[in-house]
């Protein structure tokens, strides 16, 4: 009962703010003349770029299996990560779409925990690796900073570090234990004790890997979030939005934390409102070019969901031949 009830706020959530968003910002009559001016021959440039960005991060995903000695083929995890994105149409945020990945992958491979630590290195690692791309975005123009845009940035920047550096440095996992035994030795329930320890765990060895494995991983997410940034590039050429290039360095990172957040179904709603108020704020863009801009980001997580969904069927068919 809890779980459908929490289902029917998120999608509430979703349709409240769409309405609230098309009632009070957009104009049917401006958004058919901006529709005129759409570049759709930017679509298929679009959708290749995406796919190259898809198969990067099953790469960088495979190449970190390899060190824990798990056997699973490239094909296998960007299947897997298609069907997690069909999964954000019905479950919110993109942490949940985490959590489809690892239980997927889990199904197939044999050490839970250390799917687990792959999983979250992975998705805290492009994350924080995205924070030299907003400081340079937000200090190159003075009306953010003006903004205290720069504040914010600091302080994401300092939890997420926090929350990666154990899977980089030995000694911090070794704090990180410390911790753990601190609040945990007076916990009653036992299952929690040993998923929180098998972790750990797994944490301990992913921060004891090579460091030559390790500048490789950080270097393939700072070539993901290069390719994501370019693509977002386009897609605002695409929508007609006129802004600084380097203002897709810190939008970037804001519509990944919006995609991050369990507050909408795969950002919906959510998107929409931050970037009407970011972009009119700062760049004074229109609100239908921003709803464009909008879409096109949908319909690329739609064309996903889709090749997911459609993956799924495929896979339970096969299961029950």
């Amino acid at each position: 009962m809890k779980k459908y009830l929490t289902y029917f706020i998120k999608i509430s959530v979703t349709l409240g703010l769409l309405f609230y968003v098309f009632k009070n910002y957009l104009n049917i009559d401006d958004l058919k003349l901006v529709l005129n001016e759409v570049k759709l021959y930017w679509i298929w440039p679009l959708i290749g770029i995406h796919f190259l960005f898809r198969i990067l991060q099953a790469l960088q995903m495979h190449f970190c299996f390899l060190y824990y000695n798990f056997k699973i083929k490239v094909l296998n995890i960007l299947r897997i990560q298609f069907v997690s994105t069909f999964f954000t149409f019905f479950l919110p945020g993109d942490i949940i779409a985490g959590g489809i990945t690892w239980h997927m992958l889990s199904k197939n491979l044999e050490g839970k925990m250390e799917i687990a630590s792959i999983v979250l290195y992975l998705k805290l690692l492009n994350l924080a690796t995205l924070i030299p791309f907003g400081v340079i975005g937000v200090v190159s123009e003075n009306s953010l900073t003006s903004a205290g845009i720069h504040y914010y940035l600091i302080i994401i920047s300092f939890i997420l570090i926090i929350f990666i550096v154990p899977f980089m440095w030995y000694r911090a996992a070794l704090i990180l234990q410390k911790i753990a035994d601190y609040f945990l030795k007076y916990s009653i329930i036992k299952p929690l004790k040993n998923t929180v320890y098998d972790l750990i765990n797994a944490i301990f060895k992913c921060s004891d890997m090579a460091l030559a494995n390790k500048i490789i991983i950080i270097l393939m997410s700072f070539f993901i979030n290069i390719i994501s940034i370019i693509w977002l590039f386009l897609a605002a050429q695409m929508s007609g939005i006129e802004m600084p290039a380097l203002s897709n360095l810190w939008l970037l990172p804001l519509l990944t934390l919006i995609h991050a957040l369990p507050v909408t179904l795969n950002g919906t709603g959510l998107r929409e409102f931050t970037l009407i108020t970011v972009l009119n704020e700062f760049y004074s863009v229109k609100s239908e070019k921003t709803i464009i801009l909008s879409l096109i980001i949908f319909f690329i997580g739609i064309l996903c969901g889709f090749i997911g969904g459609i993956l799924m069927l495929f896979n339970n068919r096969k299961q029950l031949n």
